[in-house]
């Protein structure tokens, strides 16, 4: 998709510059909130898409995306300095709430990926007086997985963690990609519905020790890691499994005091390929506890990056669907 006609702006909140790209000229604002890797730019192909009308929608948009705090060319504050804070989904969702200001919007819909999801759901919670319609795509809210499953996961970041400070990010994705399924899967390859899959199996303390050991001589401990992958591991990893107040989401989406929103302003999304990764099955829970509106979408967690014409026609459709 033809990027040329994106427009850049920025917004000085909470000493920090929030680098923003934004294309269209659409009543309404869609606001994309990315993941882990903190990056815009991994929309920027589907931004022109999503603020056009199509032959199954005539809804036309103003669509924004934005480096998260931190991240990319969001890394400075208002003087200068690299910003060195830890992740806060409070502060993030006010970032969100300062870009639909600066726009010149009363209100958004929002869209949130993984821990970009979220940000989302943080801003239901925090700004529902802000907020048209939210989408929450495979978001990491491990403590509502059932029995002992969110426990474990939950213990499998913390671990995850403990050999990022150990032995740097190499060791540490390895550990981390053990929750992975489906990544890069594009909306042509799903897996069959009746493929036996290994068991995803969460950290031990003894994956823990072995990684440990393995950057003991490491001359380099975070060989190839980006800037933004490290600011990642150090700054928000833990922070990031956090539970937003979906109880008090759910009170907002079904009382009377938001007139403007109901059950059908929210959608928990899974992608067909992610199966059952903790990050894909938490969607269940999430949209239960909200009372609101589930999505299965094809593909895998990087939907918009492998298959962004796939993600264009799921978030328009998920979008169209959601009052």
């Amino acid at each position: 998709m033809a990027t040329s006609n994106l427009k850049t702006t920025t917004v000085t909140t909470e000493n920090c510059v929030l680098h923003v790209t934004y294309t269209g000229s659409g009543s309404k604002l869609l606001v994309l909130v990315p993941g882990g890797t903190g990056l815009g730019s991994s929309f920027h192909a589907s931004l022109p898409g999503l603020a056009s009308s199509s032959d199954n929608s005539t809804a036309q948009y103003t669509v924004a995306t934005f480096d998260r705090r931190g991240h990319g060319a969001s890394n400075l504050t208002s003087s200068g300095a690299k910003i060195t804070s830890f992740f806060s989904p409070a502060q993030a969702a006010r970032d969100v709430a300062a870009i639909i200001a600066h726009l010149g919007f009363q209100r958004a819909s929002v869209f949130g990926t993984s821990q970009g999801g979220v940000i989302a759901l943080n801003f239901g919670v925090y700004f529902p007086d802000k907020l048209e319609k939210l989408v929450a795509h495979e978001s990491p809210t491990f403590g509502l997985l059932p029995d002992l499953e969110g426990g474990r996961w939950v213990d499998h970041i913390t671990r995850t963690y403990a050999v990022y400070k150990a032995s740097g990010a190499g060791p540490a994705m390895k550990l981390f990609a053990r929750m992975i399924r489906g990544w890069d899967s594009t909306s042509k390859d799903v897996p069959s519905e009746g493929e036996v899959l290994e068991p995803l199996r969460p950290a031990t303390d003894d994956d823990v020790k072995e990684l440990s050991k393995a950057g003991d001589d490491a001359a380099e401990p975070s060989p190839g890691a980006s800037v933004d992958q490290l600011f990642w591991l150090e700054y928000e990893f833990l922070t990031a499994i956090a539970v937003p107040n979906l109880w008090d989401l759910r009170r907002h989406l079904h009382g009377d005091r938001y007139e403007h929103l109901s059950s059908d302003s929210l959608a928990c999304v899974v992608g067909k390929a992610s199966r059952d990764a903790p990050y894909a099955t938490t969607t269940y829970p999430q949209a239960e506890i909200t009372g609101s509106q589930h999505h299965i979408w094809p593909a895998g967690h990087l939907i918009y990056v492998f298959d962004p014409d796939a993600f264009v026609l799921a978030l328009r459709d998920t979008l169209d669907r959601l009052k």
